[in-house]
């Protein structure tokens, strides 16, 4: 029952208000893009002067600005936006009661990409994100000095059960970890209906089945998430190849999330993702038995 929030915090402003001078070299609203880097500056009329109006200026032509007629500064190169997401995990004493031990809160920060090809190794050809989680950022933030609800990670240690730690450590070394949730593939809901692809093994799962389930809730299914089954994983561990479906073809990425955001706070639309989403896995794990 473990879930995750996303916030990729490229600049979710998509009207034409012009936020920031748009030539003077300085990132002004601080959100590490300046001048026509910055989404808010692609309207302004010091950026659109090349002919795809995006402040690129990379489409076409010779407009590389590299001296050359090579056009390949910018074009075979996917844009790289941040994203922090908060993992909580919620152990149970009884699972089949449904009595919580308690909820343990990790958060990491990492990169996102977005469009068709951005998995590394070619193995998701159907997948249009990626999120690259880096490992030093992992930050287990539960507090239960706090909130008596949450997890005492050092409890979880001495009992061998940091199981959310785990999933969010890679494997080998001393470390110890699976790795699982260090990477995520992203197929938009478009593309997973028009694919017909599900995240269950037996079709469950499917693109309409989820958009169904969380209108309940007036959420909007955006994406579903798929992990890595390789060596060492727990989705190689615990047979995830088994009960999940795969991203398509011979594709190694198995589901494991719907991904949905709030149409009320959230007005992006679109493959990628901009704004504050959540996560739900389908999929409960069982340790010791």
């Amino acid at each position: 029952d473990d879930d995750d929030t996303a916030d990729d915090d490229d600049d979710d402003d998509d009207d034409d208000d012009v936020s920031e001078d748009c030539a003077d070299g300085v990132d002004n609203d601080g959100d590490n893009f300046a001048d026509c880097d910055d989404q808010d500056c692609w309207s302004a009329a010091e950026c659109t002067g090349d002919d795809d109006d995006s402040g690129d200026d990379d489409d076409s032509g010779d407009d590389d600005d590299s001296g050359d007629d090579d056009d390949d500064d910018s074009a075979d190169d996917a844009e790289v936006y941040s994203v922090t997401a908060r993992y909580t995990f919620t152990y149970y004493s009884d699972v089949q009661n449904g009595i919580e031990l308690c909820q343990q809160h990790i958060e990491v920060a990492g990169d996102a990409n977005f469009g068709f090809g951005v998995v590394p190794d070619g193995e998701c050809n159907n997948c249009t994100g990626y999120l690259d989680f880096d490992e030093a950022t992992v930050t287990d933030v539960s507090n239960p000095g706090s909130n008596p609800d949450d997890c005492d990670p050092a409890t979880l240690d001495a009992a061998g059960a940091n199981f959310g730690l785990a999933l969010l450590l890679p494997t080998g070394g001393e470390a110890g970890g699976f790795g699982d949730f260090l990477a995520l593939g992203l197929v938009d809901a478009d593309t997973m209906s028009l694919q017909g692809l599900s995240l269950a093994a037996d079709g469950g799962y499917t693109a309409a089945d989820i958009e169904t389930a969380l209108a309940d809730f007036d959420l909007e299914f955006t994406h579903a998430g798929y992990v890595r089954n390789t060596p060492d994983t727990l989705a190689s561990e615990s047979g995830l190849d088994q009960v999940a479906d795969n991203a398509g073809g011979t594709s190694q990425w198995f589901g494991y999330w719907q991904i949905f955001k709030n149409p009320t706070d959230n007005l992006h639309e679109g493959s990628d993702m901009n704004g504050v989403y959540g996560g739900q896995s389908v999929w409960q794990i069982t340790f010791g038995g």
